[in-house]
């Protein structure tokens, strides 16, 4: 397995190499992947290709993006919440809607915009008790969520 050319400068490369690992799917490939994310995700080109990579595995992935929720590092957090909104798992909400009382308002925002992707109906009541903390910069990532999920309860706070 070359998890090397994720690094490439080059993004025909890595798209190469996406394809390839996609293809081959060997049982360590999640747990790389989510330590390339841990530790490289200042590298945008990996981590894109990390997330893309991630995003096809389905369910393999989801106790360890999970687990990167806990990261120390708020980038680390983020990303999980992208990489867990393209899985679309509904066992994930809960741990979305924990996400949106992160201290970083970058996660807190990609935690709102999952949940939004996901139309979680389950998310109605806290995406509400965001808009009512008039937060200007979660607030529209909030009524843009509720929109996507088309809950009539938040109707009234629309």
């Amino acid at each position: 397995m070359n998890l090397e050319s994720l690094q490439s400068d080059d993004w025909r490369k890595r798209k190469e190499a996406i394809e390839a690992l996609r293809k081959s799917s060997p049982e360590e490939l999640p747990g790389k992947l989510l330590d390339l994310i841990r530790e490289n995700h200042h590298n945008l080109g990996m981590l894109n290709a990390a997330l893309q990579l991630l995003g096809s595995l389905r369910d393999d992935v989801l106790p360890g993006l999970v687990k990167l929720l806990d990261d120390p590092d708020p980038e680390v957090r983020a990303y999980a919440l992208i990489a867990l909104a393209e899985q679309k798992a509904p066992q994930t909400v809960p741990d979305l809607i924990r996400m949106i009382s992160d201290p970083d308002p970058n996660v807190r925002f990609n935690a709102v915009e999952a949940l939004g992707n996901m139309r979680a109906i389950e998310a109605v009541d806290r995406l509400l008790m965001v808009l009512r903390e008039r937060d200007f910069y979660l607030g529209f990532a909030a009524i843009e969520a509720l929109t996507k999920i088309g809950s009539p309860a938040a109707v009234g706070d629309l």
